[in-house]
């Protein structure tokens, strides 16, 4: 998905242009460094230390030292330090997807609630199992019985969630009297003058909840994406890299989820006589299963300057109020995203397939009530092949096992448009992707995720057979509803 609505290419952290001024002031530790990490064995990566200035010499039982550079002092110009090579286990890859094997050192229990049923209730071939849903201008305004006909062909093809993403936008800059700027939301707030409904204002909780009433109707489990900062704002925290930047954001989106939490609760306390409220007896009725971080982070080096403040500022602070103070049956997780396709970056600018899971191992350590991520393939805008998805999330699954903590993946079900505009060109067009491809992708993906579990961007954009006048493209994701439909129904 950062390929998909927000990010582009060159903008914010994506490029680190601190990073590259380090690359400069010291290049041959640099890219000494990155090189000798991603090739850091599995049986040292669960120690990997990301501090600046930390040096680490590990000693353990199986593992031979050897020369090299400690790819965790790329926050600065650092000092060599050994590393540890396998010596009775070979640097490969798993023989078999780790997606079965038991998950230590992380209670899932409190999230299962919000994971996809056993397999044996779903289709049978690799599928979707829920789905992101990007409010557009026109169905803001749609009714509830209007969300519900889009609801229903959601389960018409066996989803059993979806994630309302975003629920909040920014519309303006950020000043001293709105320090992550201003926002427009769906549901009606008491956050301040920083925040503006918009949308089914004269609906009861807005857009959003007309989304909650027809979900609770039809038995459909949502995550609510919390608010999306404009990433190219200068004081924003993934343009400017600032930790007050981003302590402000984590404390608003904290605000957000709250309120969020207390608009499902009272659709669930005050149900409609269509509420399945036995859908959800984990979360009192209420169909909210959890909240979308929004944030898109990346294997652009960028972030590995960032991984600390991010993990204590952000994702673990928020997840963990989440899940302490509203409730702990909600799942809260990230989509990441990953470049694989070298034409685009340089090496050096990149964490490989094995940093990148190791990166996301310790952030998961770091981040003990973040339950999951959802790497997005990059494959819609980014030119992903098939290969480097595998490769990544092979290893974004490897470490996310690691960390005893489950991950699924996020399909990019879109192409550029128009298909001649390519890298370097800035590509703001989309349009459906090929069915062939989105048929193989799911095939490539599902092995290497917990319970074969896959999400996609976007439901009305790519696949909806509910489409009106402002989707341009509703006759192709009409055709690809027909096509997605005949292959989980085995015709």
């Amino acid at each position: 998905m950062a390929t998909r609505r927000r990010r582009r290419d060159g903008d914010g952290s994506g490029d680190a242009s601190s990073v590259s001024a380090r690359a400069h002031a010291c290049p041959r530790v640099y890219t000494r460094a990155l090189r000798a990490a991603t090739r850091l064995p599995a049986c040292h990566r669960g120690s990997l230390l990301l501090q600046a200035g930390h040096t680490h010499r590990p000693r353990r039982r199986g593992c031979a030292v050897a020369t090299g550079c400690l790819a965790a002092m790329l926050v600065g110009c650092i000092s060599l330090a050994p590393l540890t090579t396998c010596a009775s286990t070979p640097h490969a890859r798993f023989a078999t997807p780790p997606h079965n094997r038991i998950l230590n050192n992380h209670d899932l229990s409190a999230s299962t609630s919000s994971l996809p049923p056993p397999r044996s209730s779903w289709p049978s071939v690799p599928h979707l199992h829920g789905i992101f849903v990007a409010p557009t201008a026109a169905t803001a305004l749609w009714s509830e019985e209007q969300w519900r006909t889009d609801i229903r062909a959601m389960r018409a093809v066996g989803m059993t969630f979806f994630c309302l993403d975003p629920t909040a936008r920014q519309v303006g800059r950020a000043t001293p009297e709105c320090p992550s700027g201003v926002y427009a939301t769906l549901f009606p707030t008491r956050l301040g003058n920083c925040f503006n409904q918009t949308g089914a204002v004269t609906s009861p909780g807005g857009t959003v909840g007309n989304v909650l009433r027809a979900a609770a109707a039809e038995g459909m489990g949502v995550h609510l994406g919390l608010a999306l900062q404009n990433t190219r704002d200068p004081m924003s925290y993934q343009k400017s890299g600032n930790v007050t930047a981003l302590r402000e954001y984590a404390w608003m989106q904290w605000g957000i989820a709250q309120e969020l939490y207390a608009l499902a609760s009272n659709i669930s306390s005050s149900p409609s006589p269509n509420t399945r409220l036995s859908s959800f007896p984990h979360n009192g009725g209420s169909p909210l299963v959890g909240f979308y971080t929004v944030i898109e982070e990346a294997n652009t080096v960028g972030w590995f300057s960032r991984a600390r403040d991010l993990s204590g500022h952000y994702l673990e602070s928020l997840a963990a109020d989440i899940k302490n103070k509203l409730s702990s049956d909600l799942a809260v997780w990230a989509s990441p995203y990953y470049v694989g396709n070298m034409t685009r970056h340089n090496a050096t600018d990149l964490m490989e397939p094995d940093f990148y899971g190791a990166f996301w191992e310790q952030l998961f350590r770091w981040s003990p009530h973040l339950d999951l991520i959802a790497p997005q393939d990059s494959m819609g805008a980014q030119g992903n092949s098939f290969e480097n998805v595998t490769s990544f999330l092979s290893a974004l699954s490897r470490g996310s096992s690691r960390a005893g903590r489950a991950i699924w993946s996020n399909v990019e079900l879109f192409e550029v448009w128009p298909q001649s505009c390519q890298w370097p060109d800035t590509c703001e067009g989309r349009h459906p992707g090929p069915w062939q491809r989105i048929v193989q992708q799911l095939a490539n993906e599902s092995p290497w995720v917990t319970n074969g579990t896959l999400i996609a961007w976007e439901w009305y954009s790519c696949l909806s057979p509910n489409g009106g006048p402002d989707n341009a493209w509703a006759n192709v994701t009409r055709q690809r509803y027909s096509e997605y439909l005949d292959y989980v129904s085995g015709h």
